[in-house]
Formats: structure tokens, sequence, C-alpha cells
């Protein structure tokens, strides 16, 4: 009987370690243009790299991620969507999406990012222009914020930010007023020295 529950278990576990690298695995396969979804909760260790237009639908689930650095790395010009996709990346040090394209085109529905450092930060070669970046009915919010405070009366008075637009040329940002960038100690952070 133990050595059964044992072959039980050690299986249930092999098939929860499947879940990010099978989720990883689709999003490298999918064709330009499919949607991607989220069937269950799944923690990533690596980020997802995003190479090619795609929705990802976390389907009401969340992404959670251990490393450190971002979560995402986006590499495409071509749009892509998130959808209902729950993002916990609340390691130190943790950061949502890296957009590292040229002239990216990227969208964030109906999410909660939940992040130590960064929620959105773009390369700072200086070589984007153009770039589309949307925000509609999500909340990007600081993870580091103690039990008894609220997003009212505390925010993160470190190098943290919601949104970092760094080196941009061209660059359209918008964000819709069923949004909200919480707790960070730049909002929205526009600098540069390109």
């Amino acid at each position: 009987m133990k050595k059964q529950l044992l072959s039980i278990l050690t299986a249930g576990c092999l098939m929860a370690a499947m879940v990010p690298a099978a989720f990883a695995a689709q999003i490298d396969a999918a064709e330009a243009g499919s949607t991607i979804k989220l069937n269950e909760n799944a923690t990533i260790t690596t980020p997802l790299n995003i190479n090619k237009s795609i929705t990802l639908d976390g389907n009401g689930y969340t992404l959670t991620y251990t490393g450190t650095g971002y979560a995402i790395q986006l590499n495409t010009n071509d749009a892509v969507t998130f959808d209902d996709l729950d993002l916990d990346a609340t390691s130190s040090g943790g950061r949502g999406l890296e957009i590292v394209s040229n002239k990216p085109n990227f969208k964030l529905n109906d999410s909660l990012w939940n992040v130590n450092n960064r929620g959105i930060g773009f390369g700072s070669n200086g070589t984007v222009a153009g770039a589309t970046v949307t925000i509609d009915s999500s909340i990007i919010q600081d993870s580091k914020k103690p039990e008894n405070k609220t997003y009212e009366n505390w925010s993160d008075q470190a190098d943290t930010r919601g949104i970092s637009l760094w080196n941009n040329k061209g660059l359209e940002l918008n964000i819709i007023d069923n949004s909200a960038i919480l707790g960070f100690g730049y909002p929205i952070n526009m600098a540069g020295d390109i």
C-alpha cells in the first residue's frame, strides 16, 4: 500500500512539474496568431520568451515566477495580448514583462500583476520607436505593501517602477480608466539618456 501511495504521489509530482515546461513548449510550438490557454496555476523558474504574435489567455489562473529579473520577455514587433493572466512575481527582484523588441505592440487585459520590482520595462539600448502599450481593466501592483497598509497610504519609495519607459521614441501608452498602477516609487517612469 505504501509503495502504491508513493507511486501515485511521484506521478502527481512529475505531472505538476511538467505544467510549466508544457506551457513554455506550447508557446514555442504555437503558430503566429494562436491563443494559448493556461489550464491551471503554474510556476516557472526561468522567463517565458514570446517571439511571435500570440494571445496568452490566463483563463483565470495564476502564473507564478520564482526567479529574479523578468518573468516574461517580449521579443517581437507583432501584436501580443495577455488576457486574464494573473502574474505573481513576488520573489526578491521579481519583475513582470521586459519588452526588448524595437516596435512592440502589447496589450494587457483583465489581469492582476503582483510584482516585487517592476511591472513592465523596456530594454535600454535606445532602439524602441513607435511602441504601443495598452493596459485595460488591469492592475499592476508592488508586492511589498505591508499587511497593515493600503495602497492609499503606502508606496515603495525605492527604485521600483510600475511601467518603465526607458529610452523610447514615439511611444504610445494607453492606460484605460479601469486600470491601476499601485505602490511603486515611480508608477510610470519616462526617462532616458540616448
